[in-house]
């Protein structure tokens, strides 16, 4: 025989499903601004405590469907967020520590040009070693008032050595210093690269978004294909071909503006701009690129279409919670896409900046 538990569990289960099977008006409440209570919920009373329902539902399994569905949606974006917040945070940790290895070895290589000088001052004065000595002083003909200086001596008593030991370390530094500066600059943009695809994935408000980003990231390399398969968030199917949609909306003025949120809108957006379009971009940060249909006219662009369009371009950055943002402006035309760099990367000229605050 079961336990009496059991037994109460079972009628309650049955309770249940006869409730939610059960014809009767049912309320369904969104954002009741009440911290003890779900943001989406249906109660089978009329309640005073939440504001007016959004609708009503014939029985309780009607009502519920459609709740559990949103929050299954909202669960995956989530999840899927941070897992890609994750996978991109790692791998810019890994690029700001190997930044800052080569930028120390830059720092460490310039610094010797002393070896270079300490060598000529060696073999300029060859004959001021003792056998044996462990050092040797020397007048420092590069000095203002030409002072002298202790150099030691390796092997001891042997000037010619070590004026030779100091010259190919001279060299092995020149020689990293021509590798290093393009090292430093990939890896600066390799870092920026990351953090603006931070801003994305913290941006993105549906699924599809974040399998955008989720997809271009394996293809830069940062995810494995293996690795996403498990994991992969549900994906409107795109035709072959297809451009990606832009974000739009309509100033006061009446101009069309559009934004996009991730590299490949970003991209898709500098491809259709006409020449003298306006496009904004937040200055010295990731963030969404802006363009402001201009048809033919920019001189004619009232300056609170650009000021809106600049608040875009500020709300869909990393500095969107600062006071005040500046925003670099420019015509179309001056924008162009960085060549051999990531997606989504530009490069623009003959920029103006406004300041807004959001």
């Amino acid at each position: 025989m079961p336990h009496n538990w059991l037994v109460t569990l079972a009628d309650l289960l049955r309770a249940l499903t006869g409730e939610a099977r059960a014809e009767g008006p049912v309320y369904v409440y969104e954002a009741p601004g009440r911290p003890d209570l779900p943001a989406h919920f249906a109660y089978p009373v009329r309640l005073q405590c939440c504001g007016p329902p959004v609708r009503d539902e014939p029985h309780l399994g009607a009502a519920l469907s459609p709740l559990l569905a949103t929050e299954t949606e909202a669960r995956r974006i989530r999840e899927a967020r941070q897992r890609l917040m994750g996978a991109a945070s790692a791998q810019l940790r890994d690029v700001e520590r190997r930044l800052a290895d080569w930028r120390a070895r830059a720092r460490k290589a310039e610094a010797a040009e002393e070896d270079r000088r300490i060598g000529e001052l060696l073999l300029a004065q060859p004959h001021a070693a003792s056998p044996h000595a462990d050092a040797v002083e020397l007048v420092d003909y590069f000095a203002e008032g030409t002072p002298t200086i202790t150099v030691a001596l390796d092997p001891p008593g042997n000037a010619p050595a070590t004026a030779a030991g100091h010259f190919a370390r001279y060299k092995r530094a020149r020689r990293l210093l021509t590798r290093l500066p393009p090292l430093i600059e990939e890896g600066e943009s390799e870092s920026r690269y990351l953090e603006s695809v931070l801003g994305e994935v913290e941006f993105a408000e549906e699924l599809d978004d974040l399998a955008t980003i989720q997809d271009e990231l394996t293809e830069q390399g940062y995810l494995r294909a293996k690795q996403t398969a498990r994991a992969t968030p549900r994906r409107r199917p795109r035709g072959q071909g297809e451009a990606p949609k832009l974000h739009t909306t309509t100033s006061s003025d009446g101009y069309p503006v559009l934004y996009g949120t991730n590299h490949l809108q970003n991209e898709e957006l500098v491809r259709l701009a006409a020449p003298d379009d306006i496009w904004l971009h937040v200055q010295g940060a990731p963030g969404a690129h802006v363009l402001v249909r201009t048809d033919g006219q920019p001189e004619k662009v009232p300056q609170t279409t650009l000021l809106e369009a600049a608040r875009v371009a500020a709300r869909w950055s990393r500095l969107r919670n600062q006071g005040a943002i500046d925003v670099d402006y420019t015509l179309a035309k001056h924008v162009r896409k960085a060549k051999g760099k990531r997606p989504g990367m530009v490069y623009y000229t003959h920029q103006k900046t406004v300041t807004v605050a959001l």
